[in-house]
């Protein structure tokens, strides 16, 4: 494949985000503890094969969280959504991200049935999601969308 053909295959970038439905609860907790120590264990002690062990982990995190995925808008996309939601006057000259999360969640997450950002606006706004997840949305989402990816990659 040459070098064009690779640049015409490029696709937009896309992330997937780990949302917490439910509290964790004692009992999870625990479970969630004894699987990571598990893993831990075996990555320390060179077990070659922590498939099962991963497993057990992601399954006992995953019990209260569910991934939503995302992928960037296009770039004029993303300009509309900062040209129509523009910080306050004396902002640091940006956007007004609480205004303009509901759109951009809307027009980057995957799944259709989520592509609204009315639903967004009432997701966000009902008093399960706290500032610090709204912050950690709109932090995702506009370094998924304005973010350069690393050029290089140490080798490590």
């Amino acid at each position: 494949m040459s070098l064009r053909d690779r640049l015409d295959a490029k696709r937009r970038r896309r992330v997937a985000l780990s949302v917490e439905v439910a509290p964790v609860g004692t009992d999870q907790a625990a479970r969630v503890a004894t699987a990571q120590a598990e893993l831990l264990a075996a990555l320390t002690s060179g077990r070659g094969d922590v498939g099962d062990l991963r497993e057990a982990f992601d399954a006992a995190q995953g019990e209260n969280r569910v991934e939503v995925g995302f992928t960037a808008c296009t770039p004029d996309e993303f300009e509309k959504v900062a040209a129509a939601y523009p910080a306050d006057e004396g902002g640091d000259g940006g956007m007004d991200w609480q205004v303009a999360l509901p759109v951009v969640a809307a027009l980057c997450v995957d799944d259709e049935e989520l592509q609204d950002d009315q639903w967004w606006a009432e997701q966000l706004a009902c008093g399960t999601w706290g500032y610090g997840e709204r912050l950690g949305l709109w932090r995702e989402l506009l370094m998924l969308n304005t973010a350069q990816p690393a050029a290089h990659i140490p080798k490590g």
